[in-house]
């Protein structure tokens, strides 16, 4: 998938372990529900992207755009917890939503 447009997909369900995305564009992409394990998401671009309900388990996002991400009743791993908060992009209700303390960085 690396490279991949999947702008506005709905992925609702999927299941996507050991996955390779690096650079893809999953812009408005729906991921409720969705199981993402072991996954290699540096870079992609989530703007405004969908996370309600799923599992994120042993997944990167460096360098991943996730502005206006929402990540509601996720299950998110502790250490995947502190990559995402590490990353500047994740702000405002996404950061409360990943269990993410106040600051730029740290769960």
């Amino acid at each position: 998938m690396s490279g991949a447009t999947l702008d506005g997909a709905s992925m609702v369900e999927t299941v996507l372990t050991k996955v390779y995305a690096v650079g893809a564009s999953m812009r408005g992409v729906d991921l409720s529900n969705a199981v993402i394990d072991r996954a290699d998401l540096d870079g992609v671009d989530f703007t405004g992207s969908r996370f309600v309900n799923a599992v994120v388990t042993g997944t990167t996002f460096d360098g991943a755009d996730l502005t206006d991400v929402t990540f509601e009743d996720a299950l998110i791993g502790f250490e995947d917890a502190k990559r995402l908060c590490a990353n500047p992009t994740l702000k405002g209700e996404g950061r409360a939503e990943v269990g993410c303390r106040g600051g730029a960085a740290g769960p």
